[in-house]
């Protein structure tokens, strides 16, 4: 048994701005070893305000953090990390993407 998050953009959204042309960032928890791993890891995505104030208060998977405008992510399988950017207030949502 697995638990599946995915941190995408809105089915069927494109809009104007550097967050145009964003992926998404999908991550499995795997329930017989407790282990978490990262199925997909694009550069740039969206991420909710709710599920990043959840990671910023630990109230999510210990795995991810969130450190200033820095979001991690220690999988067993790789490290993802994202710099949170612009805000995009009519999708409720930031866009962030991996640092150069």
């Amino acid at each position: 048994m697995t638990g599946r998050r995915e941190l995408q953009l809105p089915d069927g959204w494109r809009g104007p701005g550097p967050w145009d042309n964003v992926g998404e960032c999908i991550f499995t928890r795997h329930w017989n070893d407790g282990t978490l791993t990262v199925d997909r890891a694009d550069p740039r995505i969206l991420i909710s305000v709710e599920l990043l104030d959840e990671f910023r208060e630990g109230k999510r998977t210990p795995e991810v953090t969130v450190t200033g405008d820095v979001l991690r992510i220690e999988a067993a399988n790789r490290t993802v990390i994202y710099r949170i950017g612009d805000k995009v207030p009519h999708l409720h949502a930031y866009y962030a993407e991996w640092p150069d």
